[in-house]
């Protein structure tokens, strides 16, 4: 059985594979179990006599009676945006004392999520305050609502991998010479530090390798640095007698 939804923004969603599943969609919420069948050709025995889309409600009052309750069997709305598509089931039994004993209802709301392949339904309410419109709401996080163009998550590559490999490589030997140093050798303050002196000096050959490559000069209160050649020639003893004529 085709079910296709269209929408204005991203054209048509096929919710079909919904009805290719072995067995139907089924919700367990305390004394109540949902049974959701959609897009299928077969019966929904449960003891509801559906055939094709429906939601039933089974279960027991709380004092032992069972209870079967067809929420609907007709989708009487569809519609979507760019990542969802809401889906109105109606025709369902009548309320025996409350919404004004009206059919029931189900909305079912398919939200896209591009990892999580078909997915399964989830109940979020029973909403039968307002005595003009009752529902039951269902969301379904699925594959089959999403665009084309939706993004999946990326898996970590080797190199993301082996980044994290060593991150936790390195804290597990901080907090463990730490710790060693601190309570079996009794160190304080810095000295807790496992390998502090090969630290430093790791770190001061890194600036200095930084320097070089920035081409930076030691430079003093702002000035500069100028070489005065300070060497005068050596006059002889002719130069001594001129001197002393002129």
């Amino acid at each position: 059985k085709e079910a296709v939804v269209s929408t204005q923004s991203t054209g048509k969603y096929d919710l079909t594979p919904l009805g290719r599943v072995k067995e139907h969609f089924k919700i367990v919420d305390k004394n109540w179990m949902y049974h959701i069948a959609l897009c299928g050709e077969e019966n929904l025995d449960v003891g509801g006599g559906t055939e094709g889309d429906a939601v039933v409600q089974t279960g027991d009052d709380g004092n032992g009676t069972k209870e079967i309750h067809v929420i609907g069997t007709e989708v009487i709305a569809r519609y979507g945006g760019e990542m969802w598509v809401n889906l109105i089931l109606g025709s369902g039994d009548t309320y025996n004392n409350h919404c004004n004993k009206q059919p029931r209802k189900a909305q079912i709301l398919f939200i896209c999520d591009p990892d999580v392949g078909m997915g399964v339904p989830q109940l979020l309410d029973e909403a039968n305050d307002d005595t003009s419109y009752c529902f039951y709401m269902f969301e379904w996080s699925t594959s089959l609502v999403c665009p084309e163009n939706a993004t999946k998550k990326r898996p970590m590559t080797a190199g993301t991998l082996l980044v994290l490999e060593l991150v936790v490589i390195i804290l597990v030997y901080v907090v463990l010479g730490v710790a060693y140093k601190r309570f079996v050798l009794g160190a304080r303050g810095s000295e807790q530090i496992p390998n502090l002196t090969m630290w430093k000096n790791c770190g001061e050959a890194l600036q200095n390798t930084v320097d070089r490559i920035k081409g930076n000069n030691p430079v003093t209160n702002g000035s500069t640095n100028h070489v005065i050649n300070i060497n005068t020639p050596t006059r002889g003893d002719d130069d001594d007698d001129e001197r002393l004529i002129m």
